[in-house]
């Protein structure tokens, strides 16, 4: 079996089963609360010395560690294949 997409996995509902039972334990949501914990939006950088690049690298950093948490807790909620995408900007 090829590995499915995030959408792929969230129209499956036998997938979407096997995530909320892995989310639910205990164990699991203690990992998430490091992840969380973790992230590089807690570990700012230096005041001086800091360049551009520098702060697109932690910005890319922060944004992926968002992107991680928010994709493993997501895997537990069913996406309706026909659900059209929601606007969230005016």
């Amino acid at each position: 079996m090829a590995v499915p997409t995030l959408i792929e996995w969230r129209q499956n509902k036998q997938l979407v089963a096997r995530a909320v039972k892995v989310l639910e334990t205990p164990e699991f949501q203690e990992m998430l609360a490091v992840l969380e914990r973790e992230s590089p939006v807690y570990y700012p950088l230096p005041k001086a010395g800091v360049t551009a690049d520098d702060r697109s690298a932690q910005l890319g950093r922060i944004e992926g560690a968002c992107f991680i948490i928010s994709a493993l807790k997501s895997m537990g909620v069913m996406l309706d294949k026909n659900t059209e995408p929601q606007v969230t900007y005016a």
